[in-house]
This record gives structure tokens, C-alpha cells and sequence, in this order.
């Protein structure tokens, strides 16, 4: 299923119950690892608990394509849903997800990374065809967005900002979102 940009942050606080595997995908890499985290946050409780976050680059299917269906199979040793994460995934890797994803097996939540992807990619089709799943766009941040990261950001400090700085801000940040957090942290320090 495709979900809408302006829906993304909704889902990702929140993912179904049925989606079994999430593609995140656009230019902008910085919200692309933001919401990958987010995510992985919301059902295995950190990004980093070894027993229930797995993580790998998608070269490591095109060897071992079966290690997808392994690793969305295994169990966390600690209880609770695992996570499987899969980095910088490539047309190539398209037909891997599209079986998996005709018979997914497992209870983990498979998140896999894409740069930009256009409309006809193998491994979005995949995604956006299947009911188990889930696409995500994340496209570079225009001036709203930038400047709601910006209040987000300094609001979070307890600080606040003028309308004239705010413009100033905006006009000077660009559409990454790490970058542009980045940026914001050493003003806020």
C-alpha cells in the first residue's frame, strides 16, 4: 500500500498491526534514517537491542537471497517483535521482496531503505502492490516543513524563535533533514 507523504509520520507512530514490511524510500536520506529509526523504535522499543533489531545491506540478498525469509523468521531471544532492517536497496533486489512478500513468513517487521525510486521501480511496485506492505516517500522538506522542523526542534530546547530569524532560518537550511537537525543542534548548544 502507498502511504502518503503527509500520512507518513502518522503511520510510523503507529504502524499497522498487518503490515509486515515497510519500504522507505526518496532523495531526501536524512528523513529516510529518521523515519527508519522512528519506526524501529515504535515496535522494537530501540535501534539498537541486538535481539531484536537486525540490520544488513541488501547487497547481502543478491549472495543470499534466502537470508531475507531467515531473518524475518527468527524470534527475538528477549521476547517482542523483531526488526529486520535492510539498507540501500536496489532493483535488483526486486523480485527478492516480491516472493517474500507473496507468502511472508515470521513475526518481524521487515524495514528496507531505498534511494530515490521512480514510479515503475520493481522494489516499489513490490511494496505499494502488496497488501502486507507498506511504501513510504520521503522527499526533500520545503520551506513549511523546514521551518515546523525548525520550531520543533528549538521548541523542544524551551526556546523560541522570531518570525524575522525564522525566515532567515528557513531561507539558509536546505531540504535535507539531517543536515538541517544537525544545524539546528549546534544552535541550540
Amino acid at each position: 500500500m502507498k502511504i502518503q507523504a503527509g500520512h507518513a509520520d502518522g503511520f510510523i507512530a503507529k504502524p499497522d498491526a498487518k503490515v509486515r514490511a515497510v519500504l522507505i524510500y526518496g532523495p531526501d536520506a536524512g528523513l529516510v534514517r529518521e523515519r527508519m529509526n522512528a519506526l524501529t523504535r515504535a515496535v522494537a522499543g530501540s535501534t539498537d537491542d541486538p535481539f531484536r533489531v537486525s540490520e544488513f545491506q541488501s547487497d547481502a540478498l543478491k549472495d543470499d537471497p534466502a537470508r531475507l525469509r531467515d531473518e524475518a523468521a527468527s524470534m527475538a531471544l528477549t521476547g517482542g517483535r523483531r526488526v529486520v532492517r535492510i539498507r540501500d536497496a536496489a532493483e535488483t533486489q526486486g523480485a527478492v521482496f516480491s516472493e517474500w512478500l507473496e507468502n511472508p513468513v515470521g513475526d518481524a517487521l521487515v524495514i528496507v531503505t531505498a534511494g530515490d525510486l521512480s514510479p515503475r521501480s520493481k522494489v516499489r511496485t513490490a511494496f505499494e502492490e502488496s497488501e502486507e506492505a507498506a511504501a513510504i516517500p520521503c522527499y526533500l522538506d520545503d520551506d513549511e516543513a523546514v521551518g515546523r522542523v525548525v520550531r520543533e526542534t528549538l521548541k523542544a530546547a524551551g526556546l523560541s524563535i522570531s518570525g524575522d530569524a525564522l525566515d532567515w532560518l528557513v531561507d539558509h537550511l536546505g531540504g535535507d533533514r539531517e543536515l538541517s537537525r544537525r544545524e539546528l543542534e549546534k544552535l541550540v548548544m
